[in-house]
């Protein structure tokens, strides 16, 4: 697997080897939000350990150097999670019911 430092290649992904596994971002989706340290959550395609790339979302330093925990979801799961949000009454979506009341706290 070719190895990119600190820049994307010409097909737009990058990779990276760390001492116990390597990851290669095939695609980039988009920037869900940026923390106050600078750090940005992705969407992305990443290929993990030479393995099948899978929908990947996490916080990542803007070289990519440094990530964090993550959530990585096959192609069927993914699909899943539109399917779900699609159907999520708006409401759901704010976290708010019509009386104002938090929705997230009643779930849990």
């Amino acid at each position: 697997m070719p190895q990119n430092d600190n820049k994307r290649s010409r097909d737009s992904s990058e990779s990276r080897d760390r001492d116990d596994f390597q990851f290669e971002i095939v695609r980039h989706f988009g920037v869900l939000s940026t923390t106050s340290r600078g750090w940005i959550k992705e969407l992305n395609l990443v290929r993990w350990n030479g393995r099948d790339p899978k929908y990947d979302i996490r916080e990542w330093q803007p070289d990519h150097q440094k990530m964090s925990k993550g959530v990585t979801l096959t192609r069927e799961e993914i699909g899943e999670l539109f399917d779900i949000l699609e159907t999520t009454p708006e409401e759901f979506r704010d976290g708010l019911d019509d009386s104002g009341d938090d929705l997230l706290e009643k779930t849990a």
